[in-house]
């Protein structure tokens, strides 16, 4: 099993090189995040992070040059469109020797108004720090953000009733050793967002967050009707996934 996994992750890691150097050239600027460089900076053995899909940050305001890029490598947007309010990512795929190489392609960061606030693209990006992937060299997030970021998505994930969060513990006790506290700060509003995420006393919780998003978009409109009435492609990629409005209304965790 874990020779597959070597062959696995060099496939990807390979890919990923390229897709790194192809958005460089096109001079688009953009973070790996997430589980390929925590395997490589806060990890002893890169083996010991799974991650399943490549996570890419970039501004709003490149997503357009970005989606062309990805269509150039031959990659395709699984999802068939891209979301305006239902969703702030959509995954672009590409299959390699039976390998489906997944990039998870961030536009904002998460869902929420509150959070993007405090985690825009830019100031992201400026205190971001390198790291290298064999022989090319890419930006991920600073180590005090990273930590930030983990800690917001454990506690999401534990609000949505995620039972399975070992390796997001795991990595923000890792990153808990590499930051400098003095460099974290954090607002009010971020630190109330926190503190609504931690009462998860309902069965409800992927209806309460559903409910939460909702409150914090920015056009209501909009994410209804993404929502409620998405257009076929949507449909199409729900059925393999279960429909959102089924998980809105009816799952219990």
């Amino acid at each position: 099993m874990e020779k597959e996994e070597r062959v696995r992750r060099l496939l990807v890691l390979n890919e990923v090189k390229k897709v790194c150097t192809y958005l460089d050239l096109k001079g688009i600027k953009f973070l790996v995040i997430k589980g390929l460089p925590f395997s490589k900076i806060i990890y002893n053995d890169e083996l010991d992070r799974k991650f399943c899909d490549i996570d890419i940050f970039i501004s709003n305001r490149d997503l357009e040059k970005t989606k062309t890029a990805l269509e150039k490598l031959s990659y395709s947007n699984i999802r068939g469109w891209v979301p305006r309010e239902i969703s702030k990512q959509v995954t672009y795929r590409k299959k390699i020797h039976s390998v489906n190489v997944d990039i998870d392609l961030h536009y904002e960061l998460t869902q929420f108004r509150t959070i993007n606030r405090v985690f825009t693209f830019d100031s992201l990006f400026q205190r971001s720090i390198e790291f290298e992937i064999d022989d090319v060299t890419t930006q991920t997030f600073c180590h005090e953000d990273s930590y930030i970021f983990s800690k917001y998505h454990l506690q999401l994930e534990i609000y949505r009733g995620n039972k399975e969060t070992k390796k997001w513990e795991e990595d923000v006790q890792k990153l808990s050793k590499h930051i400098n506290t003095d460099k974290i700060k954090y607002e009010k509003s971020f630190i109330n967002f926190i503190k609504k995420l931690k009462k998860n006393d309902s069965k409800y919780s992927t209806l309460k967050y559903f409910y939460l998003r909702f409150k914090e978009s920015d056009n209501k409109l909009i994410f209804i009707k993404e929502t409620i009435i998405p257009p076929k492609q949507e449909l199409k990629y729900t059925n393999k996934y279960r429909s959102r409005l089924h998980r809105i209304l009816f799952i219990r965790k």
